[in-house]
């Protein structure tokens, strides 16, 4: 039988507030073998390939850790030294965990 796509629909989109605003939507492809696939897209139209699964539950343990790396930044000195980057990397850490919000509800 021949996979094809039924639908291709958006589940949610969350914006990044920085001087580019950018946006991450999530989408969920679904087949006619009745099986589907989660993946992000950016603004501009590229795929987040690396943030793509079958599982929902993939891409907020892909989300966490990149939290946790990020948290981790927090504790060298060109962050406390810069309130520019602090800015950046919270804002950062804020849409990330906005994004993981929005995965945790259709989970």
């Amino acid at each position: 039988m021949e996979r094809i796509i039924t639908n291709n629909e958006v589940l949610f989109t969350c914006k990044l507030n920085l001087d580019r605003s950018d946006i991450l939507a999530l989408y969920k492809q679904s087949y006619s073998d009745r099986t589907c696939f989660y993946t992000l897209q950016d603004a501009r139209g590229i795929w987040k390939i690396d943030y793509g699964s079958k599982k929902v539950s993939n891409l907020i343990k892909q989300i966490k850790r990149e939290i946790k790396i990020d948290s981790s930044v927090e504790k060298q000195d060109f962050y406390k030294e810069n309130i520019k980057i602090q800015q950046i990397y919270d804002e950062v850490k804020r849409w990330k965990q906005d994004v993981l919000n929005n995965l945790q509800k259709i989970s």
